[in-house]
């Protein structure tokens, strides 16, 4: 498994938008065919797709972490 970063530009109702974000993927590959299954109509184009790490786990400092829980989820 690996970890990529992506930016993407997005459709939503004919406004132009960016998304930025970390995925895990087997492959490149397999990072587009879930990108376009995902955001489906609204996926134009990637503007960025690298792959970061070739890891399955993401070690981040525990302040971050409790950042990501308020402020995400």
């Amino acid at each position: 498994m690996n970890i990529y970063r992506y930016k993407i530009e997005l459709d939503v109702d004919g406004k132009i938008k960016f998304e930025t974000g970390i995925v895990c993927a087997k492959s490149l590959v397999e990072v587009v065919e879930e990108v376009i299954r995902y955001f489906g109509d609204k996926f134009v184009a990637f503007h960025m797709l690298k792959m970061i790490r070739d890891d399955r786990f993401i070690r981040l400092p525990e302040d971050l972490i409790k950042e990501i829980e308020e402020g995400w989820f």
